[in-house]
């Protein structure tokens, strides 16, 4: 796709195996949020319990228990909340069209295929299970949340679910049409998100970005927060606070403060009240939250 300023340089899976599935929950090695991203891959989240808010391209869903949500290559895909509660949790699978489909030259990639690398059809969508053939995805993704666990072992079964999937999705005319390309405004976007992952650890101003990216600061403002969902400062503090967030749970006899210092809050007590603000706890109460459920597990 042309008109791309980057990607995700983190491989997904392998280059021969273009597959991986990242479980977030209380416990899994990835936290319940995740930062603004995008990669040429597709993504799909399965929600296993709790209610979920993602942002893809400024687009709000709410995914419940037993729903998915399709994202589709080189989307801006966010989180929208943070929670902490024990219980809730989703997984995400990322791959990518040669996973699906490795001969280009083959009659099933110009009948099925083709027309999904030519970025004329969105599969961005919001799977309920309410009507027959979104009820077969769900089964199909439920048995894909199993089969991920191991994915060395159920390489062949992972792909078949896949493609069972994106069958369905296909017959059913389950799409929406594209008429052009990812807009300017999300490349902008996608500068200043790359500059922030970056950066993050230093004073970084709305003013100072905007500038970077050689543009007003309030149609800076105004066009981060319609793809986004928050302004760049609410951004900028959500994505520091997901990182003590993973601080706590790989170092949990670190202290508060050097929590702070090491995620870019350079006062302490400021890190505190903002953490509290998000997830409705103190970073002290967080902490002892989840080493007496890790102890329970």
């Amino acid at each position: 796709m042309s008109g791309i300023v980057a990607k995700e340089t983190f491989t997904h899976g392998t280059k021969d195996f273009n597959f991986a599935a990242y479980p977030h929950s209380y416990f899994d090695a990835y936290p319940l949020g995740f930062d603004a991203h995008w990669h040429d891959e597709w993504e799909i989240i399965y929600v296993r319990d709790g209610v979920f808010r993602f942002y893809v391209d400024g687009k709000l869903y709410e995914v419940r228990k037993n729903q998915a949500l399709f994202i589709d290559p080189y989307a801006i895909h966010v989180s929208a909340d943070y929670e902490i509660g024990n219980g809730s949790g989703y997984n995400c699978f990322v791959f990518g069209r040669q996973f699906l489909c490795p001969d280009s030259e083959s009659y099933i990639y110009r009948r099925y295929f083709q027309q999904l690398d030519s970025n004329s059809i969105s599969l961005t969508q919001r799977i309920t299970g309410r009507n027959t053939y979104e009820k077969q995805i769900v089964k199909h993704l439920d048995a894909l949340d199993n089969l991920s666990q191991n994915p060395d072992q159920n390489a062949l079964p992972i792909q078949i679910a896949l493609l069972s999937v994106f069958s369905i999705l296909l017959k059913e005319q389950a799409y929406s049409n594209l008429t052009h390309q990812t807009s300017g405004q999300n490349e902008l976007v996608k500068k200043a998100l790359l500059s922030i992952k970056q950066n993050y650890l230093d004073s970084l101003t709305v003013q100072s970005l905007a500038a970077l990216l050689n543009v007003n600061t309030d149609y800076f403002i105004r066009i981060f927060k319609k793809t986004v969902g928050v302004t760049p400062k609410q951004y900028i503090q959500n994505l520091r606070i997901q990182k003590a967030v993973s601080l706590m749970q790989y170092e949990p006899e670190t202290s508060v403060s050097d929590i702070a210092q090491r995620t870019g809050f350079h006062d302490a007590n400021y890190f505190s009240r903002s953490f509290k603000k998000m997830t409705g706890v103190t970073p002290t109460q967080y902490m002892q939250q989840f080493s007496q459920e890790y102890q329970k597990s």
